[in-house]
């Protein structure tokens, strides 16, 4: 019995369907990334306070988890950059989310926001200005 594996095993036909599923799943993904690339990048925004709750893990990476309120609902998200990583639980930052699809959003950590500032249910349309230069 010759249990060597050969790159043309999956060239068959018993194969084929799954050729195809696993095309499909890569012209989602990369739809999906370029999506959110245009959303980030061509959408109206809104700006909200994101707070970080706790430490996100899988099996690759170690980050932050954060969590936003658009109109009464909770999002929460993993950021996994290395300037993330280093934050603490309950530290405040703008997020910068797409209305319409609030599960498109970023972590803007340039903007870190006081404890004493809240945002309104449906978000700023810009940055206000008296959080420019604001510590934490």
């Amino acid at each position: 019995m010759n249990n060597t594996f050969d790159k043309d095993d999956f060239n068959g036909p018993e194969f084929k369907p799954l050729r195809l599923l696993f095309g499909i799943f890569i012209v989602l993904f990369i739809s999906y990334l370029v999506y959110k690339q245009y959303v980030l990048s061509y959408s109206d925004f809104r700006y909200t306070i994101g707070v970080i709750s706790g430490t996100y893990s899988d099996s690759k990476t170690v980050g932050k988890w954060y969590s936003f309120s658009v109109d009464g609902e909770i999002i929460t998200h993993s950021c996994t950059s290395n300037p993330c990583k280093l934050l603490g639980d309950n530290s405040r930052f703008i997020v910068k989310y797409f209305p319409g699809h609030p599960d498109v959003s970023e972590l803007m950590l340039n903007y870190p926001v006081k404890a004493d500032i809240d945002a309104p249910d449906d978000g700023w349309v810009e940055i206000p200005q008296s959080l420019f230069n604001r510590g934490k």
